[in-house]
């Protein structure tokens, strides 16, 4: 073990937790305690990344991922300075850039294999805690049918009846116990961890968050798929048992579980909670207004031009990056990103991690607030344009350019 492996170790563990511990709220008691969860974690974040960057020599697709975020974020401000006079977005730029760039040095310098499972066990251990305290305090009641009692209140005053957030949290949970699973040891040593994975995958499903769910159990699958004809077959079984045991309990249970009900209208097709206008509005807007398309529109150009206010972005980061930076540029940084696809570590747990906030960004992300969702991406470019930079010295692609 290297002496970076504490940092890289516990970098990756903070950053999991500080962009998404935040969303296990459910009621006073917790609003209470999480904040201060989340501080300590941005704190060990920011001291795991200084002792990152004591370095002298900074790899070079991490140096290249801080550029094009550097770069990006300049094209957003600048190319939106006329949109301050409607919504004010830049308190929301330099929390997310920090964020970001911290990730993005996080992501770049991957952990060693050891390191890598035991910030997933840190994790997953701390949902454990994050459970217990659910249930010391009322936050989730066991007996039938088994709920969250959320006592936040919506932007109209009423009681929140099911929350993204909950699914995000527990479905990230999910994914790492299902990693552990995969990459255990012993069948003594995954017989617990599968339990666990049991526990986590329905608590994201009772949270209510339809598309956060739909995604953890989207890479769940692509988990399984990813390895031998073992894995394969058990993301099969997967997919079987999600299939048929969920018509089974919307069909019968559905009434009961405000979970399976909006599932249910989701199946149905009856309702995407106006995301599928904002879409619809996005599509047109980049498809009608030849600024946008080329040089792109600058942050907030959305709510701005359909007169919304900030909380009515597009839903859907991609689309959102089209509006604000414009379609040649994006369609550079889409080509890195395959490239550094294809030089990345893409069975660690980071990686799976960075997939499911990036899915769940493409139904609900915005630009300031997809912390993981934009490092890992950024990251992934820098991996690629590193790769791409080292193709024109004509040498050859170090075996460290990989992302974790």
């Amino acid at each position: 073990m290297t002496r970076r492996e504490p940092a890289l170790r516990y970098g990756l563990l903070a950053f999991l937790v500080a962009t998404s511990i935040g969303f296990a709220s459910v009621n006073a008691t917790s609003l209470a305690v999480i904040p201060v969860i989340r501080t300590m974690a941005l704190g060990a974040l920011a001291l795991c990344a200084a002792l990152l960057l004591q370095r002298r020599v900074i790899r070079r697709d991490t140096l290249s991922a801080l550029g094009l975020i550097v770069g990006v974020y300049l094209i957003g401000v600048t190319r939106g300075l006329g949109n301050l006079g409607s919504i004010d977005f830049l308190p929301l730029v330099a929390p997310s850039f920090v964020l970001v760039s911290i990730g993005a040095l996080v992501l770049t310098n991957p952990a060693g294999a050891v390191s890598q499972r035991s910030a997933a066990k840190l994790f997953v251990g701390l949902s454990l805690l994050v459970l217990a305290f659910h249930l010391a305090t009322g936050g989730l009641v066991l007996a039938y049918p088994p709920r969250f009692e959320f006592e936040l209140e919506t932007t109209t005053g009423s009681l929140l009846l099911y929350s993204q957030g909950i699914s995000k949290f527990y479905g990230l949970s999910a994914i790492l116990s299902f990693w552990l699973v995969l990459n255990a040891r012993s069948v003594r040593a995954r017989i617990p961890l599968v339990g666990c994975f049991a526990v986590f995958i329905a608590l994201a499903l009772l949270g209510g968050g339809r598309g956060d769910f739909l995604a953890a159990m989207a890479v769940i699958v692509m988990m399984s798929l990813a390895g031998g004809p073992g894995r394969k077959m058990m993301g099969a079984v997967l997919v079987g048992v999600f299939y048929f045991g969920g018509v089974w309990l919307m069909a019968y249970f559905s009434h009961d579980f405000i979970a399976l009900e909006r599932l249910w209208i989701v199946f149905q097709g009856l309702s995407f909670s106006e995301r599928d206008i904002l879409f619809a509005e996005a599509v047109d807007l980049v498809l009608s207004d030849t600024s946008c398309l080329l040089i792109g529109c600058g942050y907030t150009y959305f709510q701005v031009h359909y007169g919304y206010e900030y909380a009515m972005y597009p839903h859907n980061i991609v689309l959102e990056a089209l509006i604000t930076w414009g379609v040649p540029l994006m369609l550079a940084l889409f080509a890195l990103v395959l490239r550094g696809l294809a030089h990345s570590d893409r069975t660690s747990p980071a990686f799976w991690a960075g997939v499911f906030f990036f899915l769940i960004a493409l139904k609900s992300g915005d630009l300031f607030t997809a912390w993981y969702a934009l490092a890992f991406v950024f990251a992934l470019a820098g991996v690629g344009l590193a790769s791409l930079m080292a193709d024109f010295e004509r040498g050859p692609i170090s075996g460290q350019e990989r992302l974790g």
